[in-house]
């Protein structure tokens, strides 16, 4: 069966997906068994402030989260600079394939996935490359405030165990709609559910409340934790706890990374903050740019020349590439979300725009839709 028939029959069994009473009615009974301190941390405080719309009530509101939170970035570094391995290829293309058949079924309005795909697309491929050069072919993977959940796409494309904590209603939803049209079966979310004793699935989304009361439990071994462009933006308590949790489940790991591209607006806390608490934590940072690697102290110290070859191994395979974006996502100006226009409209690109930049290759717009994608 083909992936498009096979995706069709899972979008068209609607009880497979999470209904967002259900979850709602999980995070109000959790609610009730969480401390307030744990509570208080895991409350997306700096989206609150920004009126980032953290909730959603029907399912139509999902399309907004199928590309969402990088209309301000460079785009010229992501669509036309070479930076992109060819093995990306095929879970980038398999991916869009899933976003617009699940945009068109469920939401009624077609999108296209554009710069929030392309954006974790090097910390993929370095975390492919880390997996490469300690001869790891499946990484367990944990990654907190994963966002429109593009990375774990790919990893759990790219064949590692990968598990999401996203703290906001409204993207954890919109990941299970993604990683169930995708993965079928293999794919689980634990809202309503126990919370889960380990990282061997192949895909797993844990809702906050299973995260912020971890502690609880024994701590299930991990490779690899992510938290990219999330931990200026969580409160205090929210950094020194993942920081804690990340010591603790790469302890027994020969990998034993901590891994994020940037902290994200400085909003709560700022990044000689951010090190000082992975300092704290037993991380020293092993590598700055252009992914920041943090390894726990202990396993540097014991074998620092390791490390670096291993990191020097992992940049070689995962940074270099010929793809720019634009030949990965080629998207119709009229499935790209409206909030790019916005962003356009007032004044935050001072470079060519969006139709200048698809218009120069030829990209016609989508003869189905409305200028507005609707």
């Amino acid at each position: 069966m083909s992936f498009l028939k096979a995706l069709s029959r899972r979008l068209a069994f609607g009880g497979a997906f999470l209904r967002i009473a259900a979850y709602d009615t999980a995070e109000a009974q959790a609610e009730q068994t969480t401390c307030y301190l744990a509570a208080r941390a895991f409350r997306p405080l700096a989206f609150e402030a920004a009126g980032f719309p953290t909730r959603v009530k029907r399912e139509s509101h999902l399309a907004h989260y199928c590309d969402i939170m990088n209309e301000f970035v460079d785009r010229r570094v992501l669509l036309l600079e070479p930076r992109y391995p060819e093995y990306t290829r095929s879970a980038v293309e398999t991916i869009t394939s899933a976003v617009l058949e699940i945009s068109a079924n469920r939401f009624q309005r077609r999108v296209h996935p554009f710069l929030s795909l392309l954006q974790p697309i090097p910390l993929a491929c370095v975390i492919y490359a880390l997996g490469k050069a300690h001869r790891i072919p499946a990484l367990r993977v944990f990654e907190v405030g994963s966002g429109a959940g593009y990375l774990g796409a790919l990893l759990a494309l790219f064949g590692h165990h990968y598990c999401s904590m996203e703290p906001t209603q409204a993207l954890f939803i919109w990941q299970d709609r993604l990683y169930r049209a995708l993965f079928g079966t293999a794919f689980r979310q634990t809202a309503g559910q126990p919370a889960p004793a380990s990282f061997d699935d192949r895909i797993i989304a844990i809702p906050w409340w299973h995260f912020a009361t971890a502690y609880r439990r024994p701590i299930p071994d991990g490779d690899i934790v992510v938290c990219d462009r999330a931990m200026g933006e969580m409160t205090r308590f929210a950094l020194e706890y993942l920081a804690k949790y990340a010591a603790v489940t790469l302890a027994r790991s020969p990998v034993g990374a901590f891994l994020f591209t940037h902290i994200g607006e400085p909003r709560l806390n700022s990044a000689p903050e951010v090190e000082t608490v992975l300092e704290r934590a037993g991380f020293v940072q092993a590598q700055m740019s252009p992914v920041h690697i943090y390894v726990l102290r202990n396993k540097y110290d014991a074998d620092p020349d390791k490390v670096a070859r291993c990191i020097e191994q992992a940049s070689t395979i995962g940074l270099k590439g010929e793809l720019r974006g634009i030949d990965l996502v080629a998207p119709a100006l009229d499935l790209i979300q409206e909030s790019h226009a916005f962003a356009e409209f007032i004044g935050r690109h001072s470079d060519a725009s969006l139709q200048d930049l698809l218009g120069a290759l030829s990209f016609k717009k989508s003869p189905k839709l409305s200028a507005n994608g609707r």
